[in-house]
């Protein structure tokens, strides 16, 4: 576990964040220049697009960092945007993930939303949307959701509803419209491809206000305000592995994190045999 940082006061350096087997590295504007697998030492973050560590939404405009320091003392990123704006990330390195909370925003409650990502990777052999992986024969890269508010996936719908669709029975992995396309019982939501492989996200809502949104076939449905801090707070995990070693990865992020890991005759559930049992489900009367 390894946790190094260089000043960022000249944008040539770079910040470097270690754990487990993923090495991330940070320009000196916040915008992630590698996203390694550390045995290898490849860099599988994807060329020429944007790579923001966190972007904030004002009245519907992205804004995105333009300077970041680094606390190594205290393990803080602050992350300075335009319009007199500046968040404040904690640092966590764990054996087997980083984790990063966001703290604190200047003028918190007038922000739409905070944004984790997208963070674009060429990893695309396989891709657990909902789970939030993306990896190739070597390396699994993964993002997990560590509270409840903070939603795997991107502000794609206003009403928060992830596309339902099977997004590789389609050429062009940007079209999210669910029309005239195949029902799923999933969402393309925290790991999506892309044309380059990949992209991992998350996102926080600010729900301090009513809004008003499209939402069950309704064009102006109200969403009623709800406090859970907005967008402060908001937190997840990155982390890469072997492929072998995903699943045990994301069970012990959920112990390290204090997430459910409900367990079923004394294993996780996600791995207990129990888990794949056969059943019967039939109508009964009285």
């Amino acid at each position: 576990m390894l946790l190094l940082a260089f000043s960022c006061s000249n944008p040539q350096q770079e910040i470097t964040l270690t754990a487990g087997d993923l090495k991330i590295t940070l320009d000196g504007r916040g915008f992630l220049t590698g996203f390694y697998e550390v045995a290898t030492g490849k860099n599988y973050l994807a060329k020429d697009t944007l790579a923001p560590m966190l972007s904030l939404r004002l009245n519907g405009r992205y804004l995105f960092p333009v300077k970041v320091e680094f606390d190594s003392k205290n393990n803080r990123l602050t992350l300075h945007y335009d319009e007199n704006t500046r968040a404040v990330i904690k640092v966590e390195t764990k054996p087997t993930h980083l984790a990063f909370e966001l703290l604190s925003v200047t003028d918190a409650g007038k922000f739409d939303l905070a944004v984790w990502g997208p963070y674009p990777l060429t990893l695309n052999k396989y891709i657990g949307e909902t789970v939030g992986i993306a990896g190739n024969d070597e390396f699994t890269a993964g993002i997990q959701s560590l509270n409840p508010k903070t939603l795997g996936g991107y502000p794609w719908n206003e009403n928060d509803c992830m596309p339902q669709i099977d997004i590789f029975d389609q050429d062009d992995p940007s079209d999210l419209n669910e029309k005239g396309k195949r029902y799923v019982l999933y969402r393309v939501e925290a790991a999506k491809p892309a044309g380059f492989g990949s992209t991992l996200q998350a996102y926080c809502r600010n729900r301090n206000k009513p809004r008003i949104i499209k939402n069950l076939n309704y064009d102006k449905y109200v969403a009623p305000p709800f406090d859970d801090g907005g967008i402060t707070g908001s937190k997840i995990a990155l982390f890469g592995c072997p492929p072998e070693q995903t699943l045990t990865t994301i069970g012990t992020i959920e112990v390290a994190e204090g997430l459910p890991h409900p367990m079923l005759d004394g294993q996780w559930a996600k791995t207990a045999k129990g888990a794949s049992a056969a059943y019967l489900i039939m109508d009964f009367g009285e």
